[in-house]
């Protein structure tokens, strides 16, 4: 004889990039306790939303479920994204976009390989772009776009806004400095 479930458990979670290539499973889980009464796919569903919320890094919106306890369990928000370290960049690709902008693409090493893909870009206006790269790539030959570098620079960046479907975060570019 099958009986009343007394507890439910929802995980939720998903593959994250960690930025070189790999990933990592993030996610959530709960067991929550339920009276004989409950409807159980209900409470699921909502356990379910609610850790999608947290997740996706908001703050999680805890509403009265049919608990047997009358205190539902807030959960806090994400954690915030721990600081980063600079990267060392070895090589740039410097080219100019259809809509007029430039693009430029950062390269790190990766064992004794320079990476296939730039780790970060960094899309910007003629006057934004110079003021961001030109202490560093002033001596550089830009009047034939695309052009591609070896260099030996650190690039100062932090995680910017969420990727979509939830695949991580975008770095986004702070700076630039010789090393």
């Amino acid at each position: 004889m099958i009986g009343t479930p007394s507890k439910v458990g929802v995980r939720v979670g998903r593959k994250v990039s960690d930025g070189s290539y790999g990933s990592h499973d993030r996610g959530y889980w709960v067991e929550v306790d339920v009276s004989p009464d409950a409807n159980v796919e209900e409470v699921a569903r909502h356990w379910e939303g609610v850790l999608e919320e947290m997740l996706n890094g908001k703050e999680a919106t805890v509403l009265d479920a049919p608990v047997a306890h009358d205190e539902v369990p807030v959960f806090p928000p994400a954690p915030e994204m721990e600081p980063v370290e600079p990267m060392e960049v070895v090589k740039f690709s410097f080219e100019r976009k259809k809509d007029g902008k430039y693009l430029l693409g950062l390269y790190e090493m990766f064992g004794d390989k320079v990476g296939q893909w730039p780790s970060l870009k960094f899309t910007a206006g003629q006057t934004e772009m110079w003021d961001m790269i030109g202490h560093v790539f002033g001596d550089y030959d830009f009047t034939s776009l695309p052009v591609e570098h070896e260099c030996k620079v650190f690039a100062d960046w932090k995680w910017g806004r969420e990727k979509p479907k939830g695949e991580g975060r975008y770095k986004d570019l702070a700076g630039l400095r010789a090393r």
